[in-house]
């Protein structure tokens, strides 16, 4: 089984998620913090994430934070299996950040264009305000009132 997800702060709060991707969101907890591309090639025989692999058979991990231009991770981009993964090179991680670089690049789009729709939803209401309140623009002579103020 390979499975990929993104991981935000909150899924891993979740209780409506399977073990397995619970275990999996615990473990983007990692590169989130650090804010590194975090590869665990066999879990069963690394003691630091022992763990993962008795809790939920995960064998092998990659996860890569998606950090924004001010520095902020937004989320991770994560992959597990649960068969070891001692063919995954540094060509690989590459490859993956890649991807989450890729991914980070989308999901900013996304937020612009929301922002964007938003504005000219705004746009257009304010437009139909004007328009049913019959505005216009002053007519008339203009004048320049100067006043004086003594103290």
């Amino acid at each position: 089984m390979v499975a990929c997800r993104m991981c935000t702060p909150e899924c891993a709060k979740s209780h409506l998620m399977p073990s397995t991707f619970l275990s999996a969101c615990s473990m983007c907890n990692y590169p989130m913090s650090s804010g590194k591309t975090l590869v665990v090639k066999d879990a069963a025989n690394d003691q630091s994430f022992l763990w993962l692999y008795k809790a939920a058979g995960i064998r092998s991990y990659v996860g890569a934070p998606l950090v924004d231009a001010s520095g902020l991770t937004l989320a991770n981009l994560c992959c597990f299996d649960n068969n070891a993964r001692y063919d995954f090179t540094e060509a690989h991680q590459q490859q993956f950040e890649s991807y989450a670089s890729m991914l980070l690049a989308e999901l900013q789009n996304w937020s612009m264009r929301n922002k964007m729709e938003e504005l000219e939803k705004e746009r257009r209401t304010l437009v139909a305000r004007v328009k049913s309140e019959k505005c216009s623009p002053p007519t008339g002579k203009a004048a320049l009132v100067r006043t004086s103020v003594q103290i």
